[in-house]
């Protein structure tokens, strides 16, 4: 759906040279102590583990919103593990969802079931969560060139969502090039 891919924020917004937004939302304010704490989580477990965590919060009702995030950033970030939460009215979590190349499952159920409840008053907790799960569960997947000559195999006539969409489906089935 186009509309629900337009909501989808922009990723890599630079603050300086050293740091970047990875905390990013769709119709609700998340305070600057969220980026800073993901980027002391990064720092911690993201050479260790391979893995570059992002956080999405968006009000979309509906976990479906992941798979346009999932469409919108299909090139990327480079090992992304991006957690996609839907806010409610009342600050809790509705919904949890991880979109990542990587073909690990578990730790995907496990952050999904451990963050639905949670809120934006337990930061704390939810990073506790976060890594936890990441050293724990996460998985590398080293498919680095086969997503990105994903993109040049289609017909120049498909539009880029198309594109995104196939490729998503691609990397999902786990199909070789």
């Amino acid at each position: 759906d186009e509309n629900l891919l337009a909501r989808v924020p922009k990723r890599a917004q630079s603050r300086d040279y050293y740091k970047a937004t990875k905390v990013l939302s769709d119709g609700i304010r998340i305070g600057p102590e969220w980026n800073e704490a993901l980027a002391e989580l990064n720092a911690k477990v993201g050479a260790k583990h391979q893995v570059d965590i992002w956080m999405v919060f968006t009000t979309y009702e509906s976990p479906e919103y992941a798979e346009a995030v999932e469409a919108a950033w299909t090139l990327g970030p480079k090992n992304g593990l991006i957690v996609v939460i839907g806010v409610g009215t009342d600050n809790t979590f509705k919904w949890a969802r991880v979109v990542s190349v990587s073909k690990g499952e578990a730790i995907k159920v496990a952050l999904r079931d451990a963050l639905v409840g949670k809120s934006l008053n337990s930061m704390t907790e939810v990073f506790g969560i976060i890594e936890k799960e990441v050293t724990t569960k996460y998985e590398r997947t080293h498919s680095i060139k086969r997503r990105s000559s994903l993109l040049n195999m289609y017909p120049k006539s498909k539009t880029t969502t198309q594109k995104r969409i196939t490729a998503t489906y691609l990397i999902r089935s786990n199909c070789s090039l």
